[in-house]
């Protein structure tokens, strides 16, 4: 099942470091990195323990939360 709605972020996870790294939408799709809408970066939630950086150029706002799971 995919979602229909427009990507606006990247999402990376960098698994050695347990971090969960959103970034301005690329302009080219990389299998290897998520591209999610708006409704799923607001509701995504990192594994336990792991932390989220949201590096997009509007960061400030606090859509994602930039707290460690978990504690």
């Amino acid at each position: 099942m995919r979602c229909g709605a427009e990507p606006v972020a990247t999402v990376a996870l960098l698994y050695a470091a347990r971090e969960v790294v959103v970034t301005d939408l690329g302009p080219d799709r990389d299998p290897n990195l998520l591209d999610l809408c708006r409704e799923h970066v607001d509701r995504m939630t990192p594994p336990l323990g792991w932390s989220v950086s949201d590096r997009r150029s509007f960061a400030a706002s606090g859509s994602v939360s930039s707290s460690v799971a978990g504690s």
